[in-house]
């Protein structure tokens, strides 16, 4: 649980330091700041990491699906704290995409699912 919340963190400060350079890479750089435009951008981010994604919803309320997860590819010794660490890296882009959202875990592949999926909802 420990290495988990730590590498969460540290994920959670890189997503933070580099969320708007990666999205002027990716090309969404000129997306809103609503829920769909950052399941618009963890779908790319897929994309470019040669796995497939696909998002629906709305500015307030959308999700994402990401089948694949090629940086574990071939790793069988999956532990879960290199999802929380890699959970984070999403976390720390959305605290600076828009801090009125919020990222939920629906599905993961580490515990056995077809998909990653997350849902990005408005709070407050």
């Amino acid at each position: 649980g420990e290495a988990g919340a730590l590498g969460n963190l540290a994920g959670n400060i890189i997503g933070r330091q580099f969320y708007r350079q990666i999205q002027a890479l990716l090309g969404t750089s000129g997306d809103g700041d609503g829920s769909l435009d950052f399941a618009r951008f963890m779908a790319a981010m897929a994309t470019a990491q040669d796995d497939t994604a696909e998002c629906a919803g709305s500015d307030d309320d959308a999700t994402v699906r990401i089948n694949g997860w090629r940086l574990m590819r071939g790793r069988e010794d999956r532990h879960p704290a290199l999802f929380e660490a890699w959970n984070g890296l999403w976390q720390g882009c959305l605290a600076v995409h828009n801090r009125f959202l919020a990222l939920q875990i629906g599905n993961r592949m580490d515990f056995g699912d077809d998909a990653f999926e997350w849902r990005i909802r408005r709070v407050g």
